[in-house]
């Protein structure tokens, strides 16, 4: 795992989330799930804090669509969990 403090990038050999069926529960089936996905709009874009560009979604777009997969961090900025949308 490493973590550049001047650009804010994470990287690692791989990223695993946690989804074995004892951890969850109300498990139901998402109704037409690819017109969820066909709703969001991928952008391109360039980061203000070190001008590199990037590709992604706008995090309060997606929490229009898939309310499930941002949050809100303590800073009041929206994050996008990507792995959510998979």
């Amino acid at each position: 795992l490493a973590y550049n403090p001047s650009t804010g990038t994470v990287t690692a050999t791989n990223f695993s989330a946690s989804s074995d069926e004892t951890l969850k529960e109300n498990i139901y089936t998402i109704v037409n799930p690819l017109e969820k996905v066909e709703q969001l709009r991928g952008v391109s874009f360039t980061w203000k804090n070190n001008g590199k560009n990037s590709i992604g979604l706008i995090a309060q777009e997606v929490e229009k669509i898939i309310p499930e997969a941002v949050k809100t961090l303590s800073n009041g900025i929206k994050a996008v969990n990507y792995g959510a949308i998979l």
